[in-house]
């Protein structure tokens, strides 16, 4: 069971850098071996080419999944989330069977060419299995 610490559906903890602002929950828990899901939204003025990345924080920033304004939706391999990692329509990051090992901080980082970049970060705890 995914529970969203915070009686908002999305909390204010938006970073924002040049004109894009972004927000996430800021804490997320799961049980082990349900799915988490990380909520993700972003607001702006005129965003053209907007490229919408989830990281994981615990290996150096490792992009896991990313979307690009195209509707192009990814997930990257050669991380610990690889066949259980995937970003919705919403840009919400779902991270499907999640461990007690899988990293707690992540970040959704929004970058829209010249108009800037925001980030919002999230963390995850996962309790028993």
């Amino acid at each position: 069971m995914t529970h969203i610490i915070n009686s908002f559906a999305f909390a204010c903890f938006p970073v924002c850098c040049g004109t894009v602002t972004v927000k996430v929950n800021p804490k997320v828990e799961a049980d082990g071996g349900t799915t988490a899901k990380l909520p993700c939204a972003y607001s702006g003025t005129a965003l053209p080419d907007v490229v919408v990345g989830w990281h994981d924080y615990e290996n150096q920033r490792v992009r896991v999944a990313y979307r690009k304004n195209s509707g192009e939706r990814m997930s990257d391999t050669g991380t610990p989330l690889v066949d259980r990692v995937t970003l919705e329509e919403d840009l919400t990051l779902t991270i499907k069977s999640v461990k007690p090992s899988d990293p707690t901080k992540y970040y959704c980082q929004v970058t829209a060419g010249k108009d800037g970049s925001g980030e919002g970060e999230t963390t995850l705890d996962v309790f028993g299995m």
